[in-house]
């Protein structure tokens, strides 16, 4: 493994070609052009050399190509930014795109990463992808939407024009076009796809279209998003308010810890609907504090979003607290690092009565005030709310990262319990 050093378009070039299996090829600041990486299958890292001058490309091509990692690179030019096509096992991250035709297209392509990067001013679509099988786009923000042309714009969309998706994971991403023509989450029609999550998402938009899923989709599940209209749209009108709307033919589907103005979906076998919130057009995104007003009933209200806590360092015997009464619509809190067995606690207080419950099992739970109150200072604490708490849903993202949904009259506290380690021992 080698890192190589490149300054100009031709040595890139030559770089791809002679690569080794692991090599980083580091880019100098300037200007490369349009690149085209061609049937290369070594593992193999295109990144600036100075991320605060990173490197720029008008374009960047992988075609049949597999294990290649894009990072920390800038693009610019009225062309396609990124195209994936017939490759396999690609990431791109931490790069920024803007003013492009679309930002990354990728087209019949297998376990795909867009991660971490920033879209400004894109004239058609910021991500769009076709018969994929595997991906992730997680941490992206999408803002600014280019304005006019015509063009039928989409932040993040799933077309059919290749065939099918499947195994597409959407989540924690920043969608706010800041205009009133631009889709958030489209997921369009002509065939059937498959295991789709759109989790943790927040969208701000003057489009009706937020997450809009009008193909078919066996395995949807889309949970704890804040979908909301952008307040300086202005308008009631059901063309600028965007909603959650779900084809009526898909299956298996759960629908759940969503904040939006209107959610439309199926019911039945297979459908999942529940613990969500609607409010009023009008409603603001904040990120973290407490929010005024109050969440449910469709009335106006303040979101209050990540509200992010970090301990970090485990069993330093650090405290995490969190107030039921601070929630309003939906409220995010996240703790990373917390070692229960080790010193560390989490206070949860001010919640609704009866919301904890002590199973009195032989763990001594701390509950009190009738249930309002709670503290949890070991694992087993966190075994016996999942057990014992019917307000308290579960959620596990990855191996380590375990999601407490506590249910309130005035909307839904996500705990999110960052690198708390094997979490599925807990369930």
């Amino acid at each position: 493994m080698a890192t190589v050093k490149v300054s100009n378009a031709s040595q890139l070039n030559s770089a791809i070609r002679s690569a080794s299996n692991g090599d980083t090829i580091q880019l100098k600041a300037g200007n490369y052009g349009s690149v085209t990486i061609n049937g290369i299958s070594k593992s193999i890292t295109l990144t600036s050399e100075q991320g605060s001058n990173p490197a720029s490309l008008s374009g960047l091509t992988l075609r049949n190509s597999a294990n290649i990692k894009v990072d920390d690179l800038k693009f610019t030019g009225s062309g396609n930014a990124v195209a994936i096509n017939d490759s396999r096992n690609i990431t791109i991250q931490d790069s920024s795109f803007a003013g492009n035709k679309k930002g990354i297209a990728v087209n019949r392509a297998d376990d795909i990463t867009i991660r971490n990067n920033d879209f400004t001013k894109m004239n058609n679509d910021a991500i769009a992808m076709t018969g994929v099988d595997g991906a992730l786009i997680v941490g992206n923000q999408v803002k600014n939407m280019a304005t006019g042309g015509g063009a039928h714009h989409d932040m993040i969309q799933i077309h059919p024009t290749h065939g099918a998706s499947s195994n597409i994971t959407i989540r924690n991403n920043v969608l706010d076009s800041n205009d009133t023509f631009t889709q958030a989450i489209y997921i369009g029609s002509g065939t059937t796809h498959r295991n789709i999550t759109i989790d943790d998402n927040t969208i701000t938009s003057g489009h009706k279209y937020g997450i809009q899923v009008v193909s078919n989709v066996r395995g949807l599940d889309i949970t704890d998003n804040v979908v909301v209209q952008d307040q300086a749209v202005n308008s009631s009108s059901d063309r600028y308010v965007p909603e959650i709307n779900v084809s009526r033919g898909s299956s298996d589907v759960e629908i759940t810890g969503n904040t939006a103005h209107e959610i439309y979906s199926g019911s039945g076998s297979g459908w999942k609907v529940f613990g969500n919130t609607i409010v009023k057009p009008g409603s603001k995104v904040t990120d973290g504090g407490t929010g005024s007003g109050t969440g449910g009933g469709g009335t106006t209200s303040v979101v209050t979003k990540d509200t992010d806590t970090t301990v970090t360092k485990a069993g330093s015997g650090k405290t995490v607290t969190a107030d039921g009464d601070s929630i309003n619509g939906w409220t995010k809190v996240v703790a990373r690092n917390m070692d229960l067995d080790g010193g560390d606690t989490i206070v949860l207080r001010d919640f609704d009565a009866g919301t904890f419950v002590n199973g009195n099992d032989g763990n001594a739970l701390a509950v009190s005030d009738g249930g309002r109150d709670v503290t949890i200072d070991s694992r087993a604490d966190v075994e016996e709310i999942i057990a014992r708490s019917s307000d308290v849903r579960t959620k596990v993202e990855g191996d380590d990262t375990l999601v407490l949904r506590i249910s309130q009259d005035d909307g839904t506290m996500a705990l999110r319990l960052v690198n708390l380690g094997d979490v599925d021992a807990l369930l």
